[in-house]
């Protein structure tokens, strides 16, 4: 199972007790370190707005965004999964819905892949 892949120290049933928000930011902190980022993720509109984290999990996925504008990881997340997930503005500004669509569907794209 990929959660116990992710995170190997604690327990499943726990990790299933956590919030959607709470289960995405540990999962991006530990994927971001996974790849060799020293960013943390604790919130989904803070940490993920001035785009660095986003784009390097983007990068990691092989959807190498041009650079960390919003407009950039939009585009670059938008031909991933094929539709429009996340608009430029919404990044920009931290819109909570956006960045929370944005990395669960970041997060189910990695659980298809080898972590």
């Amino acid at each position: 199972m990929y959660l116990e892949t992710v995170f190997p120290d604690t327990k499943i049933q726990d990790v299933l007790k956590w919030s959607g928000e709470q289960l995405l930011t540990q999962w991006a902190t530990k994927f971001l370190a996974s790849h060799g980022s020293s960013r943390k993720v604790d919130s989904l509109t803070a940490d993920l707005k001035d785009g660095e984290a986003l784009a390097a999990i983007l990068r990691a996925l092989s959807q190498a965004p041009s650079d960390a504008s919003a407009g950039a990881i939009a585009e670059a997340a938008n031909k991933m999964d094929g539709g429009a997930i996340a608009s430029a503005k919404g990044i920009e500004q931290g819109v909570q819905w956006q960045m929370y669509v944005l990395l669960a569907t970041l997060f189910l794209k990695a659980s298809t892949q080898v972590w």
